[in-house]
């Protein structure tokens, strides 16, 4: 065959980050620009993720507080994410009632400008009111578990950030406000009832709960 009609065939150019994102998210995490160099990517080749993802079977979001997750991941079981859903919910009721204290006004807009010791959080989940610690209860939440069932879990998944003995919101907490301020009176108490009415949106906000991948469906990079 003539050189001149030879077909080249270009090897399809993938985004640099492409498996170690698509772990990451696989995983539950919510990506933000805390994440550096995977949210930059993410950023910068967004439809070609889109693209990637959705030829899987998953569904790229970009939040408009500006982090990345996906659905369409495994769900984590019903009682963890329970418990999840439960003390985010009864957080941000404690945080309602305190909005006027000292002045601080709305808690939403200034959540993750906070750095709150984790000791005075638990002291407030479970001294607040008696009602709130037989919710905790319930879930199967403790003084004693906490850090392991609920905490590590949302420092895992990107929603929150754990480092010396203080917890900050990430901006990817802001899906959970928004169920929050869409599923919830401010003007009723919240009671048990209340908390596992979720939309089928937050379904998917993590996979299984073992750190360990099924990498059968990983991308090459």
């Amino acid at each position: 065959m003539d050189s001149d009609s030879e077909i080249t065939l270009e090897t399809p150019r993938f985004p640099p980050r492409l498996a170690d994102v698509f772990r990451q998210l696989r995983r539950g995490r919510h990506i933000c620009r805390a994440d550096g160099a995977v949210f930059v990517d993410l950023l910068t080749y967004e439809q070609g993720y889109s693209d990637i993802l959705g030829a899987l079977g998953y569904v790229l979001t970009k939040h408009p507080k500006g982090f990345f997750y996906i659905e369409g991941a495994r769900s984590v079981s019903g009682e963890r994410l329970h418990r999840l859903v439960a003390t985010l919910l009864l957080l941000f009721l404690d945080f309602e009632e305190r909005k006027f204290e000292q002045g601080r006004g709305h808690w939403v807009e200034v959540l993750t400008q906070q750095a709150i010791p984790i000791a005075e959080l638990v002291r407030r989940l479970f001294e607040s009111s008696p009602d709130r610690r037989v919710m905790l209860d319930k879930v199967g939440i403790t003084r004693d578990n906490i850090r392991s069932t609920v905490l590590q879990p949302l420092d895992q998944y990107g929603i929150i950030e754990l480092k010396d003995g203080l917890l900050r919101f990430r901006p990817s907490v802001y899906r959970f406000v928004d169920l929050f301020l869409d599923h919830t009176e401010m003007e009723s108490p919240l009671n048990e009832a209340a908390i596992p009415v979720i939309p089928n949106k937050t379904n998917d906000v993590a996979p299984s709960e073992s750190p360990e991948e099924d990498a059968s469906e990983e991308p090459q990079e």
